[in-house]
């Protein structure tokens, strides 16, 4: 009984230990992140060696989007709000969903403590001494049962799903109606506001990885997968409102694409290529419903230099299961062959810049330092990178020189924008979900020529009004 005592006292002792050791090693690495390095630019051997484990530490704070002098940008905070106010005027006064919705008010020091959370969850998580070794351990034990879900770090409530076909995907919970009409409400109310101004408004549902109708799922992970059903849900939801829509899931069943080549295997994003693709589907829409005049050689892949990085992407989803469990894929640069001229600002960057596609739009020095560093990061390629706000003008006479095209975007809008802004006089991309000021507000000041929200479908989810800050809140 006394030894079984001592037992329990050394074990005691050895787990509060390493717990400890985990906490004193959260603190080590926080406080060289973000003073000795960000605050001070002390980058030496020692601030490598805290990090000896982590050789994407430069990115992994900021999901996978580069910060500070790592691709050479500075990040600047902003409050969007003081350039961009909320007007209680310009919301609708009929809809008792967004009217009650107004109540919440914003806090700068509620945004300060989940800014700091936020920070803490990654150096607790991603950033853990030994997360890799201890992720890839996790994975080869999942490997020896058969264990076909991985957790997903990119949200609480995604696993991996292994595929039948090798590829990867996340699980996305069903979203109940009384949320789907929620959102339903909110497009149509911003859709009606901007038809007071005579902007004409569209949806575009991005879809995701899984085919609806081919979904390569076991009948265990389709139960439990819901990606499509909630954009159908939406879809019809917004056609009974008589909101404008496209849906590139039907497109690209319609066009005979591919599905899974059009998907990258280890990432939920399309590949670049099908960003081309799509950003052609699209002018071509807002030819129709917007009185634009793209020009459609411009969506076309023989406009382009196609240059294939072999083995340069490794994507998030990639990262979650780890190396054991995924490989390394191609990955294609796209550069126009045709004369291009931009001046982009990036605000929270401190970027600016004019000159060709390759230098403004494009980031070739990321692309190069992903390559070199193998880290497979080489999606996040362009200079716009789910950045709150990129203004990007155009300084080729074409068609749609006279016009302006604002484009509330995720991620899988990183190439497409570029593609769209080639062929228009401005385009104004804004990432909701890191713009906390007034979009009714910027389109006052902006006044668009058309206004786009495209989102693939996970990013179909409650709003949350409490701030300003989710994809669905277009006040």
């Amino acid at each position: 009984m006394k030894k079984t005592n001592q037992m329990k006292t050394i074990v005691s002792y050895f787990m509060i230990g390493i717990l400890m050791f985990f906490m004193l090693s959260i603190f080590v690495r926080f406080f060289t992140r973000q003073i000795l390095v960000k605050r001070l630019g002390i980058d030496n051997a020692f601030t490598a060696f805290v990090f000896f484990d982590n050789v994407n530490m430069e990115t992994a704070d900021l999901g996978g989007h580069a910060e500070d002098n790592s691709d050479g940008y500075t990040n600047v905070t902003i409050n969007w709000e003081h350039p961009y106010p909320f007007n209680t005027k310009t919301m609708s006064d009929t809809d008792p969903v967004l009217t009650l919705a107004l109540l919440p008010q914003d806090n700068r020091y509620v945004r300060i403590f989940n800014s700091l959370k936020e920070k803490v969850d990654v150096y607790s998580s991603d950033l853990l001494v030994g997360q890799s070794y201890i992720t890839e351990l996790s994975y080869g034990y999942n490997n020896l049962m058969n264990w076909k879900w991985g957790a997903s770090r990119a949200d609480e409530d995604s696993t991996i799903i292994y595929m039948e076909n090798g590829y990867l995907t996340y699980q996305q919970p069903q979203i109940s109606e009384e949320d789907i009409s929620e959102i339903a409400d909110s497009l149509e109310d911003f859709s009606d506001y901007l038809a007071d101004k005579n902007i004409p408004f569209l949806y575009v549902n991005a879809g995701s990885k899984v085919n609806p109708i081919d979904k390569q799922l076991s009948a265990l992970d389709e139960s439990n997968e819901y990606t499509n059903e909630n954009g159908d849900s939406l879809q019809a939801a917004l056609a009974t409102r008589n909101v404008n829509y496209l849906d590139m899931r039907q497109e690209m069943l319609t066009s005979g694409l591919d599905w899974y080549s059009s998907y990258y295997k280890t990432d939920h994003h399309w590949t670049a290529e099908t960003g081309l693709w799509a950003a052609g589907v699209i002018a071509q829409k807002l030819n129709e419903v917007a009185d634009m005049n793209f020009n459609m050689t411009y969506f076309d892949e023989s406009s382009y230099d196609m240059i294939i990085h072999e083995d340069a992407l490794f994507g998030g989803q990639g990262q979650t299961v780890t190396r054991a469990n995924a490989e390394f894929e191609d990955f294609t640069e796209i550069q126009p062959k045709f004369k291009t001229d931009f001046y982009v600002q990036i605000p929270t960057k401190s970027f600016e810049a004019q000159g060709e596609y390759r230098n403004t739009l494009y980031d070739p020095d990321h692309l190069q330092k992903c390559i070199m560093n193998s880290n497979g990061g080489v999606y996040s390629s362009t200079r716009w990178t789910n950045d709150a706000v990129a203004i990007i003008k155009n300084n080729i006479d074409t068609e749609n020189h006279d016009k302006k095209l604002l484009i509330l975007s995720d991620s899988f809008g990183f190439y497409l924008n570029t593609y769209l802004a080639c062929d228009i006089g401005e385009t104004d991309i804004i990432h909701p979900m890191a713009f906390d000021g007034s979009i009714r507000s910027y389109v006052d000041e902006m006044n668009p020529d058309a206004v786009i929200v495209l989102y693939c479908e996970r990013n179909i989810k409650p709003i949350d009004w409490s701030n300003h800050l989710s994809q669905f809140d277009f006040r």
